[in-house]
């Protein structure tokens, strides 16, 4: 007696158990696959006529093997005739099933859809509910995600799952290392400050351009009122004199704030870091692939919520990306061919 005639006579998915909801949450996916093969023009339904039939030549086909099996090595040629015949009959019924052909091998797809062999197509079948195929699918998901990361999803479904407070944390104070302890590989040199060296020769070159412009503006009210040429003379020199030297200052003092030998400025830094980070936030996924840490801020449930959302339960159907539903008792069950 195979598997399917031993539940048969056990009777535990019998249609009276189902009709009153008497029935093992195994049984109900049992019926929901075999509705569905039936109404895929898998399998053929049973016909009242037909079912009894069926039921009585399985009866006499048990009786009799039971008795060969009794009379052991005496050996009983009649009843191997009458076996004979009786399967023979029987198979007339082989493109027709009933709840007993779904086959449960006791495996579960990823911890939750029930496995079913179906003999009679050479098939297996997962069927659970809807939390079944729900924490299946999500399993499913986590355990490709791991493994083949994110960069074949879609910019508009990772950047909706970054936790954005996290990547400007991590990139602010990424940024600000690199800048505070480089500022020379980010910062043009002219944003320097001067060092204390440079600041002391500016202040003595301002100074003395600052008392040389006022003896020059004495000299030029003086010679404003001159009357004597000579003397007008003598001063015209000594403002020459002083306007080359005030030249001179101002030649010197530009020359020490083109090369600035000091530290660049706190707001310089912060400001280029500031910029550094509107490209962060401008296209955040860019930034962290070319980095390779983009999985740790991205929401992996989210994720998968929203790939559930989008897509539905296809991701754990291997053979033909397809799952289909059957109503039993009130319950939906899904089903999914495996292979």
């Amino acid at each position: 007696m195979d598997a399917a005639d031993y539940r048969r006579r056990e009777g535990d998915w019998d249609i009276d158990l189902l009709k009153s909801k008497d029935i093992s949450d195994q049984g109900k996916m049992a019926y929901a696959l075999l509705n569905h093969l039936i109404s895929e023009n898998e399998l053929n339904e049973f016909d009242e006529d037909d079912k009894e039939n069926f039921d009585r030549l399985k009866e006499l086909q048990f009786q009799i093997e039971k008795q060969i099996e009794d009379a052991g090595n005496n050996g009983r040629p009649d009843l191997e005739a009458q076996l004979s015949q009786i399967e023979e009959e029987l198979s007339q019924y082989d493109s027709y099933a009933d709840v007993y052909d779904m086959e449960p091998t006791g495996d579960f797809y990823y911890n939750h859809m029930t496995e079913f062999v179906v003999p009679k197509l050479g098939r297996m079948y997962v069927v659970g509910d809807d939390y079944d195929i729900e924490h299946a699918t999500r399993l499913n998901l986590e355990e490709y995600l791991d493994s083949e990361g994110y960069d074949h999803l879609s910019e508009s479904l990772i950047e909706s799952n970054l936790d954005m407070d996290e990547v400007m944390d991590f990139f602010k104070e990424t940024y600000s290392d690199w800048v505070y302890g480089s500022p020379e590989d980010y910062l043009d040199e002219s944003k320097r400050e001067l060092d204390n060296d440079q600041k002391k020769m500016f202040q003595t070159y301002k100074a003395q351009y600052e008392a040389l412009k006022k003896r020059k503006n004495v000299f030029q009210e003086v010679i404003s009122k001159e009357k004597n040429e000579e003397t007008v003379s003598e001063i015209e020199k000594i403002i020459s004199d002083l306007s080359k030297r005030i030249d001179e200052l101002v030649v010197s003092m530009e020359e020490i704030l083109e090369d600035p030998q000091g530290e660049f400025p706190e707001e310089e830094i912060d400001d280029h870091i500031e910029l550094m980070l509107d490209n962060v936030k401008d296209d955040p996924w860019s930034e962290l692939k070319e980095y390779g840490i983009a999985s740790r801020f991205i929401n992996q449930e989210g994720v998968i919520d929203d790939i559930i959302s989008s897509d539905g339960y296809i991701s754990i159907s291997p053979y033909d990306g397809e799952v289909h539903e059957e109503y039993i008792n009130g319950v939906t069950f899904y089903i999914i061919r495996f292979d």
